[in-house]
C-alpha cells in the first residue's frame, strides 16, 4: 500500500506546497480544521514521531516555528496555534507517516481538544513508574 505523504513527496499526488526543505516539507491540509491548516512532513518515510531520526524531528518543530512567524504576519486572522502530533492507533493517527498539524486559532472559533484530565494522568503515573522513566532524562 503506498503512502499519501510519500506520494506527495514524489510528485505522484497534488498538494499545495508551501515550504519545501532537505528534511522535511508543509502542505495545506487537504481537510482543514481552520484556514491555515498546515502539515508538517518528514520527507523520509516513517509512521511514528517516536522513531524519526533527531535530525528530521528538529527540522519538523523548526519548520513549524517558521509556519507560525510567517502565518502571524500574513493577512490570516491568528490568536495563537495549537501544534498536534497523533501516534498510533490509541493516538489518533490516520496517516501511517509521521506529521506534525500547525492549525491557526482565533478566539472563540469553536475548536475544543480535549485533554486527559489530571485524575486519570495521576493514577497513570503512578501506576506506570513514569517516576523511574522521567529521573533517567535528568
Amino acid at each position: 500500500m503506498s503512502c499519501p505523504f510519500c506520494d506527495i513527496r514524489d510528485q505522484k499526488e497534488p498538494a499545495f506546497v508551501i515550504l519545501d526543505e532537505e528534511h522535511c516539507m508543509a502542505i495545506l491540509d487537504n481537510k482543514p480544521k481552520t484556514e491555515g491548516h498546515i502539515l508538517v512532513i518528514p520527507k523520509i518515510h516513517c509512521e511514528h514521531f517516536s522513531e524519526l531520526d533527531e535530525q528530521s524531528a528538529v527540522a519538523m518543530m523548526q519548520m513549524a516555528s517558521k509556519i507560525t512567524k510567517k502565518l502571524k504576519l500574513s493577512e490570516l486572522t491568528t490568536d495563537g496555534f495549537n501544534l498536534f502530533l497523533t501516534e498510533g492507533k490509541a493516538g489518533g493517527q490516520q496517516v501511517p507517516h509521521a506529521h506534525l498539524h500547525v492549525i491557526p486559532r482565533v478566539l472563540h472559533d469553536g475548536i475544543r481538544l480535549s485533554c486527559l484530565k489530571k485524575s486519570f494522568y495521576q493514577r497513570a503515573k503512578k501506576n506506570r513508574g513514569f517516576d523511574r522513566f522521567w529521573s533517567d532524562y535528568e
